[in-house]
């Protein structure tokens, strides 16, 4: 078994959609079964971002975390990267998407996801 950290850092303007923050990323596509643990952590005081995450192997969609999810803000920064969101099982081939929309809340938006990789 193998285990890899991979952190996925963010940064959009206010009231901005990314469909998927992965994509062109290693992580986008697991070509072996995974079992991946996700932390995530908004770094912009009050912010309420959200995110979602999913993935697609063939016909099946898959959501793991529903849309309109929060990410809870860490005033500490990135080094305290503690919010554990879950730890979830992925097929291989699968097509995994991490959506994120950030609010209103005037300022760039910041934050990252950690994915641990075990497969």
């Amino acid at each position: 078994m193998s285990v890899a950290v991979q952190r996925v850092k963010y940064s959009q303007a206010a009231s901005t959609t990314v469909a998927n923050i992965l994509s062109g990323l290693n992580l986008q596509y697991l070509g072996r079964p995974s079992k991946i643990t996700l932390w995530a952590a908004a770094y912009l005081a009050a912010a309420s971002d959200q995110f979602s995450l999913s993935y697609a192997l063939g016909a099946d969609f898959i959501t793991l975390v529903p849309a309109g999810s929060p990410l809870n803000v860490n005033s500490a920064g990135p080094q305290q990267l503690n919010d554990l969101i879950g730890t979830y099982a992925i097929p291989g081939g699968a097509n995994m998407t991490l959506a994120l929309t950030s609010d209103a809340t005037v300022g760039t938006h910041t934050g990252v996801f950690a994915f641990q990789i075990e497969s």
